[in-house]
């Protein structure tokens, strides 16, 4: 059993646990962890039984169904990169991504003791023993020689239709188009040009970019008060997997700071800035996100978000 494969148990149990409508039971998948880690696998016992005491794993476990919320992966890996070496955290990646129930980003090849050869050097030796056969060398001169003709003979087929299309120098007119002028627009109706770059009628530029950041601010305002009904207002269906409860209600706080506009239309504004995830035990972790807001809505409305990456991991 690879790595990967004694992540994808682990989350087995966890998900026959919540069928069963039982909380995560610790000491079972230590047990179980003992059982599955053979001698190959005896230096990750320690971290997995680490790990599945930890509020992070609760947290991911609480999510129904439990352990599905991709983000809760940076929040696993963040945890084990504060306890343990670097490259055990490295030999725990696809245990984490089996309990994640995500496929493996770089599968482990299994030690033979013979070394693979490249694909690269096996082609090189399939081509020369082809060339070494004379008769196969024979067959690509006659087929080489017949290209050649066939490139030859229509070469000489072009040049010969272009000389019998090409009309006399006493008899060229040259005949000159009126330049075709552009119809006008229709009363009221802009161009796309005009519509992506003008804001709409008494709100300038500046109030769609204050509205955007103010709708963002307020949406963490609620996530951090536990308000999740009120927060559903903020964000429309495209983003709802971003601010799941199960997610936040492991946070004491949450906010956005750093918030700039990337692009705007007259009814999108789109912006990245710095989210700051709070820890009731004090710790804390930062990462960038993007936002893509609706101005045109009353209110306005969140219609995107996506993770972009960790500044600072949790400490």
């Amino acid at each position: 059993m690879n790595v990967h494969q004694i992540g994808i148990q682990l989350r087995a149990q966890v998900l026959r646990d919540h069928q069963h409508q039982q909380r995560v039971n610790v000491q079972r998948l230590q047990a179980l962890i003992a059982d599955l880690c053979s001698d190959s696998h005896q230096e990750l016992v320690p971290p997995l039984r680490h790990l599945v005491q930890t509020t992070c794993f609760a947290a991911a476990a609480a999510v129904d169904p439990p352990l599905t919320d991709g983000r809760h992966l940076h929040l696993l890996r963040s945890e084990l990169n504060q306890v343990f070496a670097p490259t055990l955290c490295v030999r725990m990646q696809p245990l984490l991504e089996g309990l994640m129930g995500m496929a493996e980003t770089a599968p482990q090849a299994k030690s033979t003791g013979i070394p693979r050869r490249s694909n690269s050097a096996q082609a090189t030796r399939n081509k020369a023993s082809v060339l070494a056969n004379p008769s196969v060398n024979g067959v690509l001169a006659v087929l080489s020689l017949v290209l050649l003709v066939s490139l030859v003979v229509v070469g000489l087929a072009i040049m010969k239709r272009q000389s019998l299309l090409a009309p006399s120098s006493g008899n060229t007119t040259t005949t000159v188009e009126p330049p075709i002028s552009a119809a006008p627009a229709a009363p009221g109706e802009l161009s796309e040009q005009q519509e992506t770059s003008t804001a709409p009628p008494g709100e300038s530029s500046t109030s769609q970019e204050q509205r955007a950041v103010a709708v963002i601010n307020e949406l963490y305002d609620t996530l951090s008060a536990k308000e999740f009904e009120k927060s559903k207002d903020l964000y429309g269906a495209g983003a709802a997997d971003q601010f799941g409860p199960g997610f936040f209600v492991q946070f004491k706080r949450v906010t956005a700071q750093n918030l700039r506009v990337t692009s705007a239309t007259k009814s999108m504004v789109n912006l990245e800035g710095e989210v700051i995830f709070y820890w009731p035990d004090g710790s804390y972790q930062s990462e960038t996100r993007s936002f893509s807001v609706n101005t045109m809505s009353q209110p306005a409305l969140i219609t995107a978000s996506e993770f972009r990456s960790v500044i600072r991991p949790r400490q």
